[in-house]
C-alpha cells in the first residue's frame, strides 16, 4: 500500500513542477498577454478597462500567471491520474482509459475556447446593453480577467459531462432508455448546472446549457450504436 502512496506523491510532484513552470513563463509575458486581453475587451465606445487598486500591477500579473497556469497543466494532470490508476486495470479497459483522456482534453480545451474566446465577447456585449445610458460602463481588469476565464473554465468543465455519460453507459451503469425516460429531469439539471457556472445573468447559462444539452443528445445516439454491438 505505501508503494502507491509513494507513487502518488511522485505524480503530484511532477503535476506540481509543470504548474510552477507554466507560472513562471506566463509571468514572463504578462505585458503581451494583457495587451492582448485588453485589446479584446467588447467594451462600447472604445472604453478602457480600469485598474483601480495600488498593487494591481503586481497583483494582476500574478493572477493572470495563475489562471493560465491551471488551464494549462490541465492534461499534465491527466496524464498522470492515467499512469497511477493504468496498472490496475485490464487490457480493454487501459484502452478505454486512454481515448477517454484524449477526448476528455480535447472536449475540455474546446469548451474553454468557445466559453472564454467565443462566448466571452457576446456575453459582455449582452450585459452592457442592459445599463441605461446614464450608466459608465468600466469594469476593472481584474474583474475582466476573472470574468474570462471562469467562462473558459466553466464551459471546459461543462464539455467533459458528455464523455462521463458515455463511460457510464459503456459500462452499463447507465442505460440510453433509461436516459432518455429521465430526459426532462436531466435536462433541467443541464441549466442548474449552468446556472451555477456561469455569471449571473441568463444569457450566459443559455449559451452554456444548450450545448451540454446538444452533446448529451449526440452521447445518446453514439451509445445506442454501444448497446447494439453488446
Amino acid at each position: 500500500m505505501i508503494e502507491y502512496w509513494f507513487e502518488l506523491r511522485r505524480r503530484l510532484l511532477w503535476c506540481g513542477v509543470a504548474y510552477i513552470s507554466s507560472f513562471f513563463v506566463f509571468f514572463s509575458l504578462h505585458e503581451k498577454i494583457l495587451y492582448w486581453l485588453s485589446q479584446s475587451a467588447a467594451l462600447k465606445d472604445g472604453r478602457l478597462l480600469m485598474s483601480i487598486h495600488i498593487v494591481d500591477p503586481i497583483v494582476i500579473p500574478m493572477q493572470l500567471a495563475m489562471s493560465l497556469s491551471l488551464l494549462t497543466v490541465f492534461p499534465v494532470v491527466v496524464y498522470h491520474l492515467m499512469l497511477f490508476i493504468r496498472p490496475a486495470l485490464y487490457e480493454r479497459e487501459r484502452h478505454l482509459l486512454e481515448v477517454t483522456a484524449v477526448m476528455g482534453v480535447l472536449l475540455f480545451y474546446l469548451g474553454a475556447i468557445i466559453g472564454g474566446v467565443v462566448i466571452q465577447p457576446v456575453v459582455l456585449t449582452f450585459v452592457q446593453s442592459w445599463l441605461p445610458k446614464e450608466v459608465l460602463f468600466s469594469p476593472t481588469l481584474s474583474s475582466y480577467i476573472d470574468f474570462c476565464f471562469d467562462l473558459a473554465i466553466a464551459f471546459g468543465v461543462a464539455f467533459e459531462i458528455p464523455m462521463v455519460v458515455m463511460l457510464l453507459v459503456i459500462f452499463h451503469w447507465l442505460s440510453v432508455d433509461w436516459l432518455r425516460k429521465m430526459r426532462p429531469w436531466w435536462v433541467t439539471g443541464i441549466f442548474a448546472l449552468a446556472m451555477v457556472l456561469t455569471p449571473p445573468d441568463v444569457y450566459s447559462q443559455i449559451l452554456l446549457a444548450v450545448p451540454m444539452w446538444l452533446l448529451v443528445e449526440l452521447v445518446l445516439w453514439v451509445g445506442q450504436y454501444f448497446s447494439r454491438g453488446d
